[in-house]
C-alpha cells in the first residue's frame, strides 16, 4: 500500500501540471489534411454506385454532407474564430489543429466510426 503525502496545494498543482504535460506529448499537426481526400473518395463512390443501391447511396450522401460540414467548420475556425481569439487574448497558438479539435463535439466521432466500419473493416 502506497502512502501519498501532499504537503501544499502548490506542490499538488505542480505535480499535476508535470504529469499532464508528460501525458499530452503527441503531435496532431496535419490531422485534418486527409479529410479533403475522404470527401473526394465519397464523391467518387457516389458517382460509381449503382442507382438501385439506394440504401448505400443514402449512406454515402449522408457521410458526404457530414464531411463537407466538418470541412466548412474547420475553414470557419481557421479563418474567422482563431484570428479573433488570438487577437483578443494577444496569444499565438502553436498548434492550430489542437485549437480546431477543441471546437468540435464528440458527436463527430460517430461519423468517423461509421466511415471506418465501411472502408477499413468491411
Amino acid at each position: 500500500m502506497a502512502l501519498i503525502i501532499i504537503t501544499t496545494y502548490k506542490e499538488v498543482t505542480t505535480i499535476s501540471a508535470r504529469f499532464i504535460a508528460g501525458k499530452l506529448k503527441w503531435d496532431i499537426s496535419g490531422v485534418f489534411e486527409d479529410i479533403e481526400v475522404l470527401e473526394k473518395k465519397l464523391q467518387e463512390d457516389i458517382q460509381v454506385c449503382p442507382k438501385q443501391h439506394q440504401k448505400k447511396l443514402h449512406k454515402l450522401r449522408r457521410w458526404l454532407a457530414q464531411i463537407s460540414d466538418i470541412l466548412e467548420k474547420l475553414n470557419t475556425i481557421e479563418t474567422d474564430s482563431l484570428p479573433k481569439i488570438e487577437k483578443t487574448f494577444q496569444y499565438q497558438f502553436q498548434s492550430v489543429d489542437l485549437v480546431k479539435i477543441l471546437f468540435f463535439q464528440s458527436s463527430i466521432q460517430k461519423v468517423f466510426t461509421d466511415l471506418e466500419k465501411c472502408y477499413i473493416c468491411p
